[in-house]
């Protein structure tokens, strides 16, 4: 799925930048030369660029640490004067098992409302973010519900759906990797989707409108199935 997020952001006009710091020298290096590479090659080229920077955990903090270092965002805000908007997905998400849950969190998952996506604001409009945080908004996800082995989520509010894969798909095998690429991309293009087959289990792949070849493969990367799917 994050490949395909390249792919989507390419085909909506977006130019993609890397920021990821290309030598080693610990955590903090690392945070001020991630904020130095998108100075040098965003804003000191265009100081009105419109940007959306894509994060792993905890490099979108604004907070300056105990030890008086900052993250990724802090220091992108001292290099700039940019007051970047900080949104937190992770803290407000599901874990392996509801005890590893903030309680804040199984409470809002508690709610017959609590179905899709959503922030919190209070009376005056602030957004509700937890505490000491370092972002301005904290989004709740919802509990992943599964049909076929698929979390709903992947359906991307409806741009994605189900295709059943053929019961025979991994043949004598006991499993099988399935994946699917659009068929006017190469061969080793980063697949739209990708699932680990297993017999005698409903298996579905999530794919968009489009022309796919869809192939399998034992675990020892032997092709078993190759066809193609327009949808």
């Amino acid at each position: 799925l994050y490949g395909d997020i390249v792919r989507t952001a390419l085909k909506l006009g977006y130019k993609v930048v890397p920021y990821e710091v290309a030598f080693g020298g610990g955590p903090d290096a690392r945070e001020r030369g991630q904020a130095e590479n998108l100075k040098k090659r965003i804003f000191e080229k265009d100081s009105q660029a419109k940007v959306l920077i894509h994060v792993g955990y905890g490099h979108n903090s604004e907070a300056t640490r105990k030890n008086g270092t900052k993250l990724m965002a802090g220091y992108l805000k001292e290099f700039t004067g940019i007051d970047p908007l900080t949104v937190d997905q992770t803290a407000m998400s599901e874990r392996s098992a509801p005890e590893y849950e903030r309680p804040i969190y199984r409470f809002a998952a508690a709610q017959k409302y609590f179905n899709q996506p959503l922030v919190f604001q209070n009376q005056a409009r602030e957004f509700w973010t937890h505490r000491n945080s370092g972002r301005d908004v904290t989004v709740f996800h919802p509990r992943s519900r599964y049909t076929n082995g698929r979390p709903a989520w992947l359906a991307l509010g409806g741009e994605r759906k189900q295709y059943l894969l053929p019961k025979d798909v991994c043949q004598t095998e006991k499993n099988c990797l399935v994946r699917a690429r659009f068929a006017a991309e190469a061969a080793d293009a980063v697949p739209v989707d990708r699932i680990e087959a297993r017999t005698g289990a409903k298996t579905a792949l999530m794919l968009p409108k489009g022309d796919f070849i869809i192939e399998a493969e034992t675990v020892a990367g032997k092709s078993l199935k190759t066809w193609r799917v327009k949808r």
